[in-house]
């Protein structure tokens, strides 16, 4: 909604998203599996500090945790971010409170971004006060619903272009990829 051209962007934030995939995980976890045995990797350690550190990279559980601690800021930074704006957006069709509308001066929407962060604080206390339970629910519920998101999305974007015809289908600025398969 925010972009001058929402199409190209489209595409091209879904050609690096999947490049990136490709590269930060398939290729790292393909390079972990050649350096270390699989069956020694422990539950509980990272299997990248294991492979660095069999390979001989000195200081690589330091070196993993900045880049955990990095990749986790990074999500919560991205998270906040599609909070606030999803909060606006819902607010703005109606389907969430009034009072989450206003922007500030800067065009901020301060009061989505409070009311997420406090829902972000919320579920912090609850992962302190039992980590193991909110960790397995949250693990396990957020994999399910992109899981059932991608895919009603999928279905989703296939039936409208279905309804829309072979001529109307290439009309659209976005190609699906293996459409119709």
């Amino acid at each position: 909604a925010e972009s001058k051209e929402p199409a190209r962007a489209s595409a091209s934030m879904t050609t690096t998203l999947t490049l990136r995939v490709v590269l930060f995980y398939v290729l790292s976890i393909f390079l972990i599996v050649c350096a270390v045995n699989w069956r020694t990797v422990a539950p509980g350690t990272s299997p990248f500090v294991t492979a660095l550190a069999q390979v001989g990279i000195p200081g690589a559980k330091l070196m993993m945790n900045f880049i955990v601690l990095t990749a986790v800021l990074s999500c919560l930074n991205s998270g906040l971010y599609v909070t606030s704006r999803g909060l606006f957006a819902l607010a703005a069709f109606g389907d969430a409170p009034q009072a989450l509308t206003p922007l500030t001066r800067r065009r901020v929407p301060a009061r989505a971004i409070l009311t997420g962060s406090l829902f972000g604080y919320g579920a912090i206390i609850a992962s302190i006060l039992s980590p193991a339970a909110v960790f397995s629910f949250l693990v396990n519920a957020s994999g399910a619903a992109m899981l059932f998101l991608y895919m009603v999305i999928g279905i989703a974007e296939i039936q409208y272009r279905r309804s829309l015809g072979a001529v109307e289908t290439k009309k659209l600025p976005l190609k699906m990829w293996l459409y119709p398969w």
